[in-house]
């Protein structure tokens, strides 16, 4: 009887072994995300622009939080505003420590139109921590080109109108280029992401 306790025993304390070994590996291991990942080691350009927090900043100035980057203009009629009611959604499902380690920041591509406290209204009406920058033309396409960001202005008349990219770009703390989120993907899978990349 003892001898089958102990066998017992031992084999329950073996399968606690294992199942912490399991756990330990997983942890290990990348997460799967849902956003496609860039290059280690690519940095966006260090541009200075000008921010609706007040004075001017860099993307730099931002390291320690992931950056969530998206790239558009205030009279988008479509692809900003459900990109931007997307990324709203996305912070809305993080908790408040989760949310602390985030930013999301709007580039426009239109510096001409978009004046900065036009931008600031913008942003702000999605989220009260969202943070836009207004640049020169020459600072737009710095930062823009290198990371593989296409606009082009096809206004005619009354009608503003740009040709973008609509992915979303994701700065680890570090500031080295993360992920790219295609517009296809939801708020529960970018935050799913961030999820797992905040463990």
């Amino acid at each position: 009887m003892q001898h089958r306790n102990r066998l017992l025993g031992g084999g329950i304390v073996l399968g606690v072994l294992i199942l912490g070994v399991w756990f330990v590996i997983q942890q290990m291991r990348p997460p799967v995300l849902n956003g496609t990942a860039f290059d280690p080691g690519r940095t966006p350009p260090d541009v200075v622009m000008e921010s609706t927090r007040g004075g001017e900043m860099r993307l730099s100035d931002l390291r320690g939080k992931y950056v969530v980057l998206f790239f558009g203009y205030t009279h988008c009629p479509d692809v900003c505003p459900t990109t931007m009611l997307k990324l709203r959604n996305m912070m809305a499902q993080l908790s408040p420590e989760e949310a602390e380690q985030v930013q999301v920041v709007f580039v426009s591509v239109d510096p001409e139109r978009d004046t900065i406290e036009r931008l600031k209204g913008f942003v702000e009406s999605y989220n009260p921590s969202f943070i836009g920058l207004r640049g020169t033309p020459d600072a737009l396409a710095q930062l823009a080109t290198p990371l593989g960001i296409y606009y082009a202005d096809q206004s005619q008349g009354e009608t503003i109108l740009f040709d973008h990219t609509a992915s979303v770009l994701l700065i680890d703390p570090d500031g080295n280029l993360k992920l790219l989120w295609a517009p296809t993907l939801t708020a529960e899978e970018m935050a799913a992401d961030l999820k797992a990349l905040l463990r």
